[in-house]
């Protein structure tokens, strides 16, 4: 598994509380074609690892959501 890269995005407290989440942010990824090689998640955090031919494009596309 090389060439690899990952993104944490630290999740707010209601997170356990809203659905959709996790849904809001893949499906922007999937929209733009983006290969994920892995999720990990825990209760306030998300990682999503991609090649790292794709990390560029994957943190443009979550900033760009953090922006909206």
């Amino acid at each position: 598994m090389l060439d690899l890269a990952s993104i944490t995005i630290k999740l707010p407290k209601e997170n356990l509380e809203q659905s959709g989440i996790y849904y809001f942010i893949l499906k922007q990824l999937a929209w733009a074609d983006i290969p994920l090689q892995e999720i990990i998640s825990t209760t306030n955090e998300m990682t999503i690892v991609v090649k790292e031919r794709d990390i560029n494009q994957t943190f443009s596309i979550l900033m760009d959501m953090k922006l909206s």
